[in-house]
């Protein structure tokens, strides 16, 4: 993996590109099919080529046509679906915490319909970048001093990401660790098992076990099925949908299975659940 490209294309960005527009994604309404709910935000930086970005904005879906003049913020709890029409760079900025956060470069071959990522990078305490961020998004604004606000944080943070570019193997491996929560975030409606997240990341089965082992966290499996929970409770408390549409949209095999995992995981039904966050 190249990180003299990621080091390059955040010194790009760092030397003041302008942004037309900083658009801004909202959860108000259901989201569409194969849309997955992102818990953090995440900022979408197109570096060259165009991608097309369907979200929710204002009450209403929106797809847009994005190339490097544009952002993407995708605010926490929201949801958005990238379509790849021509050869891309994207640059990904994703709030993994509110003290973490993970950067990834990746291109798209058209052709091939291939995306491959290029280049990543983690950074720990950025607390306050992260708090940056939500004051712009607090303040609902559209305008040019808004957009100056969410430039000069994404370009202190891509400062740190240049100033601690040269990382040793332990900064590495938490870097992939960040890719893999971040695969899985992304995808958890996907049929995601150990086999086909460790070849997404050229890794053995048995490192991709121990990665979770050794951070401390839940096991592979435990980690995408609370993930998947957390989604459906963000769905059975603000959207009408059927159970079978929620286990559909968080990466259950059928509605009998999401229920019976729900009940074990909460001590209630999906339905009695939404009945208890109404009251």
């Amino acid at each position: 993996m190249n990180e003299s490209k990621l080091v390059d294309v955040c010194q790009q960005i760092m030397q003041g590109c302008c942004y037309d527009n900083v658009y801004f994604s909202s959860c108000c309404l259901p989201p569409f099919e194969n849309a997955p709910i992102v818990s953090n935000p995440i900022i979408i930086i197109p570096v060259s080529g165009k991608i097309e970005v369907d979200y929710c904005s204002d009450g209403k879906y929106v797809t847009k046509t994005l190339d490097k003049n544009n952002i993407l913020f995708v605010t926490s709890g929201s949801y958005f679906k990238v379509n790849y029409h021509v050869d891309s760079v994207v640059l990904k900025a994703s709030f993994i915490t509110s003290g973490e956060m993970y950067l990834c470069l990746r291109k798209i071959d058209k052709k091939s319909n291939e995306v491959a990522t290029e280049s990543q990078a983690y950074i720990s305490k950025i607390r306050g970048l992260y708090y940056s961020l939500l004051d712009v998004l607090a303040e609902q604004t559209n305008t040019v001093v808004g957009y100056r606000k969410l430039m000069e944080a994404v370009m202190v943070y891509c400062a740190e990401v240049v100033a601690t570019s040269q990382v040793g193997r332990s900064m590495k491996t938490e870097a992939l660790f960040a890719g893999i929560k971040f695969y899985i975030n992304v995808n958890y409606k996907e049929e995601l098992n150990r086999q086909n997240i460790a070849s997404e990341f050229a890794i053995s089965e048995n490192y991709l076990s121990r990665m979770f082992k050794n951070k401390g966290v839940n096991r592979l499996w435990d980690y995408l099925t609370e993930l998947r929970i957390e989604r459906a409770k963000l769905l059975l408390e603000n959207y009408k949908l059927s159970v079978k549409d929620i286990a559909s949209h968080c990466g259950f095999t059928g509605s009998s299975y999401f229920c019976k995992v729900f009940s074990q995981k909460m001590n209630c039904s999906p339905l009695e659940y939404r009945k208890q966050t109404q009251e």
